[in-house]
C-alpha cells in the first residue's frame, strides 16, 4: 500500500468506525502541527502520520469490538494516564463537574482503578508479556472499566473536549483552570501545586508519548472486549476466584481448537491475543463443567464462545463465500447416548453449535440444511448475514480473488472436546466453511463421522481440508482405530496425519475415556486444553510460551 492509499484508508477506518467527535480527536493526535496539513503534499502526510501506532488489518474489528462493549472512554482514559505519567512521572486528576439526575456531580475522569492499570501498563511496557501480565492486566481493567460505568461518569465527548483541551493548548492559555462547554471546572493537580509551565513546556512530549501508549493500552482493552464478546466474564470470575475447583473439576479433560493451517488471515501481532481468546474459551467449557454441566453442554459453550469471537472462522468471525456472503455448518455429538445434529447452509442462526445441539434433542432427524433449519431452531438468536462481516475476513477474501493466496491456508474450524465427572464424552465443531467457496459447499464440519465424532470410548474433532476429511471419514476412523489398536489416542490421531493427510493442513482434537488428550497438526494450529488443573492456549509449532494458568 502507497503513502497515499495508507492515509486514506486510516482515515476511512477511523470515520467509519467513531463518532465524529472521536475521528477528530484521533485523526488529529496523528499529525504533526508543525505545518498546515492542508499543504503538505502525501510523502509528506505519511511521514508525519504515526501509522505504526495501529495494525491496519485489525484495525476495523477492534474498533467494532470497542464500540460493541463500550470501551471507547477506557481506552482513551488509560492511554491518556499512561502518556502523562510518562512524561511527568506522576498521574494527572482532572475534575470536572457534572449533572446526574438534576445535580451537580464532581468527578474523577482518572480514577484510582485506572491509575493503578496506567501503572502496571507502565512498568510492563517494555517486558515481554507472560501469564502474570495477561492477568493481572485484565483484572486491572476489568476493575477500571467497572469505575467508568458508574453512571455518575461523565459522556465520552465530554472527555475528549478534556483531553483535545489539554493537548491543544498554547502557552498563552490557562490550562490549569480552563471553561470548556458544560465542563466548568479543570484543575491539574502536578507537584509544583498547579503551575502549568512544566506541562506546557513538555507537551510536544506528551503528544509523542500519548501516541505511543495507544497500543499498550488497547492490548488490555481489546481482552476486556473480548471477555464481553464471548460471554466469557462470569467463567473467568468463578475459575480465577474460585474455591473448590479440584472437587468439582479433578478428572475431567477438555481440548478446543481454533484451526490449523498456515496463519495468514491473523497478523502476527494478535498471536499473543489469539491464545488469551483461546484461554477464554476453554476456560468457559471448564466454567459450565464445574457448574454441573455435562459433557455436551460443556462442548457447546467452548464452541459457542469460540463462534461469538470475530477472531475465529466460525459464526462471528465467518469467512465469505464467492458472493461475498456467509453460510454456517456445525455439528454435535454425544458419546453416551450415540446421539448427534448436525446444521449446514444456515445464513442467520448466530450460534449453529446450539441449533446442532437443538436438532440432536428435539428432531427426528440428525441433519438439517438451510431454510428449513432455520425454521426449526427459529427460537434460537437470529442475525443479519452483514453479523458475521469482518474487516480481517473480507481482506482474506480480496486477496484469494487477486490470486495473491492460492486457497484459503488457515481455514480456521472450531471445536472442543470432553469428558466430564461422569466419564461421558462430547465433540462439536462449527465453522464458517473456506473463503471463496461455492454457495452452498458443505465441508466435513458438519458431517457425523467426518469432522465430528464420539462414542464411549474417544472424542474427536477434526479441522484443516474439508474435502480430504470428507473422503477419508478422518474422525470414525480415529474411534474405529482406537477400538482395534492398541494405541495411545494421540499416537493414532498422528498417525493418521502423518499416513494419510500428507500434504494437506490436517489438525485433530481427541479425548479418550481415560481423559488423556491429543493435540496433533502438521501446521500451525490455535488450540486450547483442561487437563490435571491446567488450563491453557497456545499455537502450535510457533513458540514455547503457552497462555498457562494452574488453577489447582
Amino acid at each position: 500500500m502507497d503513502s497515499t492509499n495508507e492515509i486514506d484508508e486510516f482515515k476511512r477506518i477511523l470515520k467509519s468506525r467513531f463518532s465524529e467527535a472521536e475521528y477528530e480527536y484521533l485523526l488529529s493526535l496523528f499529525y504533526s502541527d508543525k505545518k498546515n496539513k492542508e499543504e503538505m503534499d502525501n510523502e509528506e502526510k505519511f511521514k508525519m502520520l504515526q501509522v505504526d501506532s495501529f495494525n491496519f488489518s485489525t484495525l476495523p474489528d477492534i474498533a467494532d469490538l470497542i464500540h460493541e462493549h463500550n470501551l471507547f472512554s477506557l481506552w482513551i482514559g488509560i492511554a491518556f494516564q499512561v502518556a502523562y505519567k510518562l512524561t511527568y512521572n506522576e498521574p494527572v486528576l482532572p475534575i470536572v463537574s457534572n449533572k446526574y439526575k438534576g445535580y451537580d456531580k464532581t468527578d474523577l475522569f482518572a480514577s484510582e482503578e485506572i491509575n493503578n492499570l496506567s501503572s502496571f501498563i507502565i512498568k510492563t511496557i517494555n517486558e515481554p508479556y507472560d501469564n502474570n501480565h495477561f492477568l493481572k492486566g485484565y483484572n486491572l481493567a476489568r476493575k477500571a472499566l467497572e469505575n467508568l460505568n458508574d453512571p455518575t461518569i461523565k459522556s465520552t465527548n465530554e472527555c475528549l473536549k478534556l483531553i483535545n483541551n489539554l493537548t491543544s493548548a498554547s502557552p498563552e492559555e490557562n490550562i490549569a483552570q480552563n471553561q470548556v462547554g458544560k465542563l466548568r471546572c479543570l484543575q491539574i493537580y502536578i507537584q509544583n501545586e498547579g503551575n502549568s509551565n512544566e506541562l506546557l513546556i513538555k507537551i510536544d512530549e506528551f503528544k509523542t508519548n500519548l501516541q505511543k501508549s495507544f497500543n499498550a493500552s488497547l492490548f488490555h482493552v481489546q481482552h476486556i472486549g473480548l471477555v464481553e464478546q464471548m460471554s466469557a466474564k462470569h467463567a473467568m470470575e468463578n475459575l480465577l476466584n474460585g474455591s473448590e475447583l479440584k472437587d468439582r473439576l479433578g478428572n475431567i479433560s477438555l481440548v478446543i481448537h481454533g484451526g490449523a493451517g498456515s496463519i495468514v488471515a491473523i497478523p502476527p501481532q494478535l498471536w499473543q491475543t489469539v491464545k488469551f481468546a483461546l484461554f477464554t474459551a476453554a476456560a468457559t467449557g471448564v466454567d459450565s463443567l464445574s457448574s454441573h454441566g455435562n459433557a455436551t453442554q460443556a462442548a457447546e459453550r467452548a464452541v459457542q464462545a469460540l463462534e461469538d469471537c470475530f477472531l475465529f472462522n466460525a459464526g462471528k468471525g465467518s469467512v465469505y463465500d464467492t458472493e461475498g456472503t456467509h453460510e454456517l455448518e456445525a455439528s454435535i455429538m454425544d458419546g453416551s447416548s450415540g446421539k448427534a445434529g448436525a446444521i449446514a447452509g444456515t445464513t442467520k442462526i448466530k450460534n449453529p453449535i446450539s441449533a446442532a445441539k437443538k436438532i440432536m434433542n428435539l428432531c427426528k432427524h440428525v441433519f438439517l440444511h438451510g431454510q428449513s433449519a432455520e425454521n426449526f431452531c427459529s427460537d434460537l438468536p437470529m442475525v443479519e448475514n452483514k453479523y458475521f462481516d469482518t474487516n480481517i475476513r473480507w481482506k482474506q477474501l480480496q486477496a484469494i480473488k487477486e490470486a495473491l493466496e492460492k486457497e484459503a491456508q488457515h481455514p480456521q474450524t472450531v471445536g472442543a472436546v470432553v469428558i466430564d465427572q461422569e466419564g461421558r464424552l462430547a465433540a462439536a465443531t462449527s465453522t464458517g466453511g473456506t473463503a471463496n467457496k461455492m454457495k452452498g459447499r458443505i465441508g466435513d464440519t458438519s458431517v457425523i463421522g467426518a469432522g465430528t465424532f464420539a462414542d464411549k470410548n474417544v472424542a474427536v474433532s477434526c479441522t484443516g481440508h474439508g474435502e480430504s476429511f470428507l473422503r477419508k471419514a478422518v474422525a470414525s476412523r480415529i474411534a474405529i482405530s482406537y477400538g482395534l489398536q492398541n494405541k495411545p489416542i494421540d499416537t493414532l490421531c498422528k498417525d493418521i496425519i502423518d499416513n494419510d493427510l500428507q500434504g494437506i493442513n490436517a489438525g485433530i482434537i481427541a479425548v479418550d475415556h481415560k481423559g488423556e488428550i491429543a493435540v496433533e497438526a502438521n501446521s500451525k494450529m490455535f488450540y486450547g486444553t483442561f487437563k490435571n488443573g491446567i488450563l491453557t492456549g497456545d499455537i502450535t509449532s510457533l513458540d514455547d510460551n503457552p497462555f498457562l494458568i494452574k488453577l489447582f
